[in-house]
């Protein structure tokens, strides 16, 4: 991995939840602490920030100029200036938890998402919800901080981490019915200093996890082995997410740090890479 360059201008408090579009050809991502949507387009290097109304901690993008943005314990459906937004749907909080935090589209009509516990009492789960807003739980109440969803080319599996617990898991996915089953610890985090963030397969299906904490993003194979790791030049890289050209160009998001230092850092910052 070779990182290309940074964007200009920009410093996220919490930047999460990058994706690329192929209608529009570009990047989105958030701000979770600062309520931001950004886009950005690589070829023109033209970033566009939209002001949020309310926090906004997923996006994704589920045909041409509609997205869906996560909010506490909320859905909204927006297009792609983001000026109008109309609730969906809303979760009950007994079973999101804190909030709703990292989900995934799975191109069938379903969002995947997962949440943050709000206390050792109140963990949260992993939701499936359709267009039509029909809400599916699993894990009910057995997700501590819910990260990065994705599927295997073929479809037959599912990804997901739990940061707290330091652990990615694996289930059998149901292309026909949209149901997962047969958990899996696939990946332990536990000989990191830091807690994996969001995961991203790329056209290769290796499967890319930044390290919450750690300056670190890691790069495993679909078999659970440890295939390389990059150090970082920051300590909070947070999420990869790959362009459609062979999925080799990547957007990284970061994090600021709790505390201001006094040496100027690049934590909060966006960044370009590439890898062969």
């Amino acid at each position: 991995m070779i990182i290309e360059k940074k964007i200009n201008a920009i410093s996220l408090d919490l930047g999460e939840s990058p994706i690329w579009v192929n209608s529009t050809q570009k990047f989105y991502f958030v701000d979770i602490k600062n309520p931001k949507i950004y886009s950005f387009e690589p070829c023109e290097q033209k970033l566009v920030v939209f002001d949020m109304p309310f926090l906004a901690s997923c996006i994704v993008n589920i045909g041409t100029d509609k997205f869906l943005i996560a909010s506490e314990n909320k859905i909204y459906e927006a297009t792609n200036e983001f000026k109008q937004l109309r609730e969906k749907c809303s979760v009950n909080s007994n079973i999101v938890g804190k909030r709703f935090n990292d989900g995934a589209y799975d191109s069938n009509g379903y969002l995947w998402i997962s949440g943050i516990a709000s206390d050792d009492k109140n963990l949260s789960s992993i939701f499936k919800i359709s267009l039509k807003n029909d809400v599916t739980v699993f894990e009910k109440n057995n997700v501590q901080l819910g990260n990065g969803i994705d599927w295997s080319h073929d479809k037959k599996k599912m990804f997901f981490n739990d940061s707290k617990a330091k652990i990615m898991y694996r289930y059998d996915f149901d292309k026909k019915f949209q149901m997962i089953s047969n958990k899996k610890k696939f990946f332990d985090f536990n000989n990191f200093n830091g807690e994996p963030d969001g995961l991203t397969i790329d056209s290769f299906e290796n499967i890319w996890v930044p390290i919450w904490n750690d300056g670190i993003i890691t790069k495993i194979s679909q078999e659970g082995k440890l295939l390389n790791y990059y150090n970082f030049p920051t300590q909070r890289p947070t999420s990869v997410a790959f362009s459609n050209d062979n999925k080799r160009t990547m957007l990284i998001t970061t994090a600021k740090l709790d505390k201001e230092n006094s040496i100027k850092t690049d934590d909060g910052c966006v960044f370009i890479a590439r890898y062969e």
